[in-house]
């Protein structure tokens, strides 16, 4: 659901409308064209002010700087719904700020998509509530506000359920570039998790670096003022015009070229074929016999890597055995060796280790000192990556806590325990676990029960970590399903590693 956010950008008219239908009518004209020609997720936005209950019957009359704006710039509710109707007969989403109550009824009134919530209200509870009621997508800029502030509404809204996203924003117009603080954008991802950030911004129009970074930082929607220059109406310092508001796209998509995937991903057959040529090939220090197990003692490595030659990083010590005579100085291809079908048990360890390891760094999991950690690989350490998990008991008295991780399309076949009732709870990424027939899919915080005698297995398609506390926890209490797992012997399908957890501990 939270990808209706995802490089959404949000094009506020505010009240550089003029109050003039047709100058309103012609900024929509215009932007939508860019919207069109840039095929981007763009929304033309609104703001909603109840003039005669928003200011007070005081103040209708004052010089104040903003009175007159708004009162100047004054919109019919009737001209408002011709630029809805307008917006959608050109297949745009709908967005408006309501900054009073009134202004939330008439958003539901026009059924307009999006909700937006200025940084000055972001703390005006009650028109936060209301918003809320309408049950639609609500976006928050935070300019301004104390964390405290931010806490409330992001709380508030995440126990509501509701689809939101928070904006970064400094509430100065326009911002110098010294101001902008886009380090908050860091702040704000790494403080709220999953929650989109984006950036509504009021810096120089000319001004493209800002949303470069902004992007490098992972906001996912940008805001910024926009309108047209007429001879009658002259834009201010911090609204774009539609050919800078183009320029600012193209910035964007230039730096999400530049920036590429955010998974680790298969490197190009450029790349492979560069660093092919730089790096060094394995070489026989003296002469190999046939069908014999060649040891790191018995080469070296040198540079260039010819065809068909095994490099140095892809050899590991007694991975290789010759099917020919190799001569001194000769180099090991892969005609006169072949690769042996099983690799060493440490080998293998230290690399399922490697990725437990980073799994753990990511979710910031905390590892006792006198943690006892186990591999459970159930048919052998060859089939581990297909079946079993990594065990972390942090402690086992008469009730019992243990971590669990499990690495992508990871499985853990059906079990059940004669003594010990346990319960899951997700610490990072999510599974798919079946209880006593029944499917459950946990997702980070979710937890289950597994009482004594219920069989239960669990498997997960991106990676998992997740807790398990139960009442004590003993070794002969399992029972598989498959019966050749319960022949083997607990020590065969258990591998010690304790000495690993001090790599974890130091990552707290």
């Amino acid at each position: 659901m939270r990808d209706i956010f995802k490089d959404l950008f949000i094009l506020d008219m505010a009240n550089n409308h003029q109050g003039d239908l047709i100058h309103a009518k012609n900024i929509i004209n215009n932007f939508t064209d860019v919207i069109k020609e840039e095929r981007i997720n763009g929304v033309i936005k609104l703001q909603f002010r109840n003039l005669e209950t928003y200011i007070h019957k005081k103040f209708l009359n004052s010089q104040d700087k903003y009175v007159k704006r708004f009162s100047s710039t004054k919109l019919e509710n009737s001209d408002y719904k011709q630029l809805i109707s307008l917006m959608k007969r050109k297949k745009l989403k709908t967005i408006s700020t309501p900054f009073d109550e009134d202004s939330v009824k008439l958003i539901e009134k026009l059924e307009i998509d999006f909700i937006k919530i200025a940084s000055v209200s972001a703390n005006d509870r009650n028109l936060v509530k209301e918003s809320e009621k309408l049950k639609k997508p609500i976006i928050i800029s935070v300019g301004g506000k104390n964390i405290e502030e931010i806490d409330w509404v992001v709380n508030y809204l995440e126990m509501k359920n509701s689809k939101f996203a928070i904006q970064h924003c400094v509430a100065v117009y326009p911002t110098k570039d010294e101001d902008l603080e886009l380090n908050q954008i860091d702040f704000l991802k790494k403080r709220y998790g999953n929650i989109p950030i984006g950036f509504s911004t009021h810096e120089n129009p000319e001004n493209y670096s800002a949303i470069q970074i902004a992007t490098s930082k992972g906001s996912q929607l940008f805001e910024r003022h926009i309108g047209l220059n007429t001879k009658k109406y002259k834009l201010n310092e911090y609204s774009s015009t539609p050919s800078q508001i183009q320029e600012w796209i193209k910035s964007f998509k230039k730096v999400k070229s530049m920036l590429g995937s955010s998974l680790r991903k298969p490197t190009s057959k450029n790349e492979m074929e560069t660093l092919s040529k730089l790096s060094r090939g394995v070489y026989a220090k003296s002469k190999i016999k046939n069908n014999t197990n060649i040891n790191l003692e018995e080469v070296y490595f040198a540079f260039p890597l010819i065809k068909n030659q095994i490099s140095s990083s892809e050899f590991t010590n007694s991975t290789f055995m010759s099917n020919s005579i190799i001569q001194k100085d000769g180099s090991l291809n892969y005609h006169n060796t072949q690769s042996r079908e099983e690799l060493d048990e440490n080998t293998l360890i230290t690399s399922f280790m490697l990725q437990f390891k980073s799994m753990i760094k990511l979710s910031m999991c905390a590892i006792n000192d006198d943690a006892k950690i186990e591999l459970s690989h159930h048919y052998g350490l060859n089939r581990f990556r297909e079946f079993g998990c990594l065990i972390i008991t942090c402690f086992n008295y008469d009730y019992a806590k243990k971590i669990l991780l499990q690495l992508p399309r990871q499985k853990h076949p059906y079990h059940m325990h004669k003594r010990k009732t346990e319960t899951f709870q997700i610490l990072y990424g999510s599974m798919e676990a079946e209880v006593d027939g029944e499917k459950v899919s946990l997702k980070s915080g979710d937890y289950c029960n597994v009482k004594a005698g219920k069989w239960h297995k669990f498997h997960t398609s991106n990676g998992v970590i997740f807790e398990e506390i139960s009442t004590k926890h003993y070794n002969n209490d399992s029972l598989y399903k498959d019966k050749k797992i319960n022949d083997i012997d607990r020590h065969k399908r258990k591998t010690e590693l304790n000495h690993w957890v001090n790599y974890f501990k130091s990552l707290n």
